[in-house]
């Protein structure tokens, strides 16, 4: 049987992250709510993304690198 969990889904942890971001910034409106996420998006590192895929227990040969 297959079990699903947002634990292991590398969107997910994703997600979280961008979300905490955003409450940190206290977006409260639509108006500055593009800017917020484009300065989320840029909180989002190679690295860390990294780190998710490996929590998840995925494994990829690709280098990953922000352009």
């Amino acid at each position: 049987m297959y079990v699903y969990s947002l634990d292991f889904n590398p969107v997910e942890l994703m997600w979280v992250y961008m979300k905490n971001i955003l409450r940190k910034l206290e977006t409260r409106t639509e108006d500055v709510l593009m800017d917020t996420v484009v300065q989320a998006l840029d909180c989002v590192t190679p690295e860390l993304i990294a780190s998710w895929f490996k929590h998840c227990n995925y494994t990829t040969h690709i280098q990953l690198t922000k352009s």
